[in-house]
């Protein structure tokens, strides 16, 4: 009796300790995965500077990383949702077999169910029920696709924001992840994300107000476009709407000089761009005339105006001694790619030789 009773009592505070260290045992994981830190079975990843930040991210069961923090150009690590992470863990082929068992199993289902009408109607029955549930499996397979493909644009956008300098990826992962989702053609079913990490990149390299031109800007562009992958035509779109934001501001801005500071932003991407494209291409894939109603002299001043800033730029500390060969001719090259004029260029030479006299008369006296 009271021994047997004590017994049970005994069981069930030793079951009642542990259930309590289960959970605190799973509190103290919801913990530590709360604050980033790993437990056995989360391997660490080492850590990344980014930006000046320092990003710490732990791998999950599921194959996802969880960043701690923003990269300064692209912002935070994108998560997929549980649809996303299980199209990402699959091989296409995996995801090509279950599709087609999908409908299969679903036009079998359907000649099942219309076998149980009466005889009178079993053919049309089966017809509609295969019909039914075939066009549902069928747009059951669109939304997995469709989801397939946002998993693969999530891995580009986490691919570049991983990297330090976005510059610097290999183009072959663009092509590695296509791959592996099943994607023929990136530039279609990636072409958002793709235009999204352009749009990005090119806005954090257009100089604001009356910052001035590095000149390497174009570089770094073009090698940007070429490790996304991305097409003329689409980076084209991403420099068309940059412009159009740097105009609405400009009329949206309350002051002069804040106008004036948008008209000079827009400027230096007017310039940057035929940099980028060259010349001809710019001129059928960049309407600048068109779509924001400029005139070509319009054009060819901000394009005149960041030449000669950068060219004169090159000039400076230029003395007597820089007058050899090779100077002059890394001058000349310079000067072909600006797209400066010889008349211009002419000025600036000038401009500096005026200086450098200057300065030997006033030693001379």
């Amino acid at each position: 009796g009271p021994r047997h009773l004590g017994g049970q009592h005994s069981g069930k505070a030793a079951g009642h300790r542990q259930v309590g260290r289960r959970a605190a045992a799973g509190s103290g994981e919801r913990q530590g995965r709360t604050r980033g830190i790993c437990f056995a079975g989360s391997p660490r990843l080492p850590s990344r500077n980014v930006g000046g930040a320092c990003v710490r991210c732990r791998a999950e069961p599921d194959g996802q990383q969880q960043q701690y923090a923003s990269h300064p150009i692209f912002g935070p690590v994108r998560e997929m949702d549980g649809v996303e992470s299980t199209m990402s863990s699959l091989s296409h082929g995996a995801r090509v077999g279950g599709a087609a068992v999908l409908v299969a199993g679903a036009l079998s289902l359907g000649y099942v169910t219309g076998g149980k009408a009466s005889a009178e109607v079993r053919p049309v029955a089966r017809l509609a029920s295969v019909a039914v549930l075939g066009g549902a499996a069928a747009l059951a397979v669109s939304k997995l696709q469709e989801k397939t493909h946002q998993a693969a644009g999530i891995e580009l956008h986490n691919t570049f924001a991983s990297f330090d300098d976005p510059t610097a990826v290999d183009p072959g992962y663009v092509a590695t992840i296509a791959a592996k989702y099943g994607i023929a053609d990136p530039q279609e079913k990636m072409r958002l994300e793709m235009k999204r990490l352009y749009d990005a990149f090119l806005s954090s390299v257009i100089p604001s107000s009356d910052t001035p031109l590095r000149g390497d800007e174009a570089v770094r562009i073009r090698k940007f476009k070429s490790a996304l992958g991305i097409d003329d035509a689409a980076a084209a779109e991403c420099h068309m709407d940059l412009g159009t934001r740097f105009s609405r501001q400009r009329l949206e801005s309350g002051s002069r000089e804040g106008g004036l500071q948008e008209l000079r932003a827009f400027q230096k991407l007017v310039f940057i761009s035929e940099q980028v494209f060259g010349e001809k291409k710019a001129k059928f894939l960049l309407p600048w005339k068109r779509v924001f109603n400029l005139t070509d002299a319009q054009l060819n001043l901000a394009k005149r105006d960041n030449a000669r800033g950068l060219y004169s730029s090159r000039l400076e500390g230029f003395t007597e001694d820089s007058l050899d060969e090779q100077v002059l001719t890394d001058l000349r090259s310079l000067q072909v790619q600006l797209g400066l004029s010889d008349q211009v260029a002419a000025e600036c030479m000038q401009s500096v030789l005026r200086q450098l006299a200057e300065a030997k008369l006033d030693e001379a006296t």
